[in-house]
């Protein structure tokens, strides 16, 4: 088995490396400069013609999307480690949340990172290509991409009314969704108004990989 690990720092490469630690793999990393433009030269591009992190290659076969990737191993590598589920329908609510929190969630954080200050915690960085230049930004943008923001926690807590976590145990699922809410932390987003998904958070941190990761950001 063979996997390379394209990824920058402050970017969404954070949710494959979380889970890639999760399942305890070998693989060799590639660190990338998006301000460098790394992203957007003719090697990175053949490799992902998105200019995008991340990217892993498995044993030759190029993947590229954080969803894409985390249904990937939890397939081939997670399911014997009960860290994703057989297929079936708990399969089916796997499926539904990752995706979800790259479609709603991560798109209505990165709409408000994109309206930030260059230089405010979370924002896109300008070498991204979802920079958004001061000149072109509107003034009602970022009200509305902090409601935006706000109603998908809202969908989150109430999920996790009855659940200690997504699929009740705690699986990649919630690996891949801790990232993403992490990530809003930057942006000074207050749990406290959500609190189920401000339990399930303090839940997730005691697992010894999240942990470290979170050490790392401070």
């Amino acid at each position: 088995m063979s996997i390379t690990f394209y990824h920058a720092p402050m970017s969404t490469s954070s949710i494959t490396e979380a889970v890639l630690a999760e399942l305890s793999l070998d693989y060799q990393g590639v660190e990338i400069n998006i301000d460098a433009g790394d992203t957007r030269t003719e090697a990175f591009l053949k490799l992902n013609p998105n200019g995008r992190v991340p990217v892993i290659v498995h044993d030759g076969v190029i993947i590229w999307e954080s969803v894409a990737i985390t249904l990937y191993l939890g397939e081939t590598f997670g399911t014997e480690k009960a860290l994703f589920p057989e297929s079936g329908p708990g399969r089916g609510e796997a499926m539904k949340w990752v995706v979800w929190s790259n479609l709603n969630l991560a798109d209505a954080a990165g709409k408000l990172a994109a309206e930030l200050p260059p230089s405010a915690p979370g924002a896109v960085q300008q070498g991204s290509q979802d920079f958004v230049e001061i000149e072109q930004r509107r003034p009602d943008a970022l009200p509305k991409a902090r409601q935006t923001l706000h109603h998908c926690f809202e969908i989150l807590n109430d999920a996790l009314a009855a659940r200690q976590f997504l699929l009740n145990d705690y699986s990649l699922v919630d690996t891949h969704m801790f990232v993403l809410v992490a990530w809003t932390l930057f942006m000074e987003l207050d749990l406290s108004a959500f609190p189920h998904v401000e339990a399930w958070f303090a839940r997730c941190a005691q697992r010894p990989v999240l942990a470290a990761m979170m050490s790392e950001e401070q």
